[in-house]
């Protein structure tokens, strides 16, 4: 339903074709590759403000040579691409309200009616910038919240302060009245750890009353289960794992093909084009926005490789065996 007023003949057509494409991939077995992506996620920010434990960032683990994707160079992307676009994330692994130009990537990409996401600790956020926020025409911000005490919150959100959360939810909120504006949607989320999952309907009845239009619970990515197994929680339904023969797997059925490789990429902030949001190390490059047309990219002999191991043997790819796609 959200993307009803996003949607014209051409993206609708580019959408049929990817999942033409992708439904003949599954029955042949051989890669089909059609039309343009109609999703991207674009990496702000690859410097964060905070230590999250189970985050690259957080650990240090990334190495990207840019901090800041090159405004210039998205637009060029944007150009290429936003007319047969759906969607767009603002976020892969660090803090995209670090880049200050936030609110310009956002507006540019408004010009071609795509729906705008981004999700974000909230700790910088001030009046200004709230303002900025929603006369970008951002048309979702998801809050990071993953405790309704500072002593939980602290135990993910190494760094940062509970206090600054909720003041932002409240800043978005005035300024979204102060311009008379439905967006962006403001979305609270609570990641479920073991050191938290006591606080989830406490969270739930708070949420609201700060401001939040809409509240999610999302299960935790673990880097290493098997190493980090204190943290996975003991309520089913909020874990991506179970044990099994005594080791913490994935629940989902990651040996089938994934849409989202023919769907959507990812694009670093040193502009390299990745085939999700799982790849955090960029260890599957189909190749490079300074180097090549989005379209040849897409469908180029990387990604069409990548494609086919997806297809044939996707438990054999490394950042498939963490993921609940």
């Amino acid at each position: 339903m959200k993307y009803l007023c996003f949607i014209n003949i051409l993206k609708l057509c580019n959408f049929i074709k990817n999942i033409t494409a992708y439904i003949l991939s599954r029955i042949t077995k051989k890669v089909h590759i059609y039309g343009k992506p109609s999703f991207a996620s674009f990496e702000l920010s690859a410097r964060c403000n905070l230590n999250c434990p189970q985050c690259d960032v957080g650990n240090k683990l990334t190495n990207r040579k840019n901090n800041f994707l090159n405004y210039n160079e998205y637009c060029k992307i944007i150009d290429e691409i936003g007319t047969t676009m759906l969607d767009a994330i603002f976020y892969f692994q660090g803090e995209p309200l670090l880049n200050k130009n936030f609110a310009n990537y956002i507006s540019y990409a408004k010009q071609y009616n795509i729906y705008t996401i981004t999700s974000t600790n909230a700790q910088i956020i001030n009046k200004n910038i709230a303002l900025d926020i929603v006369k970008s025409g951002l048309d979702r911000i998801i809050i990071s919240i993953d405790g309704t005490t500072q002593e939980v919150y602290e135990k993910y959100r190494k760094g940062g302060l509970l206090s600054k959360s909720i003041e932002a939810i409240k800043l978005l909120k005035e300024a979204k009245t102060e311009l008379n504006s439905k967006t962006p949607c403001i979305e609270a989320q609570f990641i479920v750890f073991r050191f938290n999952e006591h606080q989830i309907d406490e969270f739930k009845k708070l949420a609201p009353a700060w401001g939040a239009d809409k509240i999610s619970i999302k299960s935790a990515q673990i880097h290493s289960p098997n190493e980090n197994s204190e943290i996975i929680p003991t309520i089913n339904k909020y874990s991506r794992y179970h044990k099994i023969n005594g080791k913490w797997k994935i629940k989902k059925d990651y040996t089938k093909a994934c849409f989202r490789a023919w769907y959507g990429m990812v694009i670093s902030a040193d502009g390299n084009i990745l085939p999700c949001c799982f790849d955090k190390q960029e260890k599957h490059i189909y190749g490079n926005t300074k180097e090549d047309k989005i379209e040849n990219i897409w469908k180029n002999k990387k990604s069409k490789n990548f494609r086919n191991i997806l297809l044939n043997n996707r438990q054999s790819i490394n950042i498939c065996c963490n993921c609940n796609e």
